[in-house]
């Protein structure tokens, strides 16, 4: 066990202070299911490490979407299906951190719901109106907004 921590160890760990990486223009989504294996309320902790060590840099560098619903990286009753590269190249090219993103719950290559998907702490709640199954009956709001 030791030979292996030592091997494998530094592949293993991820530096929380990407302060770098965010001054050369880097951007990083993050996500995770609320049904994921991995502990989801440790990747917010990462996230705020993160946030805490880059400073005014990492403010607009970073995001953590959170998707109620969904497995590790995929699959449950969630909508589980989004563009990951889009949002990126939106935030690199627009210069637009994204704040939500629609996703969809396709079931035998059929779009049955699609929801907003918020950028933490954030999560999407019906506005009380229109259609359950359509992401513009929801808004992001914060988690103790009524």
């Amino acid at each position: 066990m030791q030979a292996a921590t030592r091997k494998l160890g530094p592949l293993l760990h991820v530096d929380d202070n990407l302060t770098p990486f965010f001054r050369h223009g880097g951007r990083l989504l993050m996500y995770i299911g609320w049904n994921d294996g991995h502990n989801p309320e440790q990747l917010a902790g990462y996230y705020q490490s993160l946030l805490r060590n880059a400073g005014p840099a990492g403010a607009d560098a970073v995001r953590l979407i959170t998707i109620p619903g969904m497995g590790h990286c995929h699959g449950g009753a969630g909508c589980d299906t989004f563009s990951k590269l889009g949002a990126i190249d939106n935030w690199v090219s627009r210069r637009q951190p994204p704040e939500q993103i629609i996703a969809a719950r396709v079931e035998n290559g059929q779009v049955v719901r699609t929801r907003p998907i918020c950028a933490w702490p954030k999560v999407a709640r019906y506005d009380g109106h229109g259609d359950m199954d359509a992401a513009s009956s929801f808004a992001c709001v914060a988690p103790d907004t009524h």
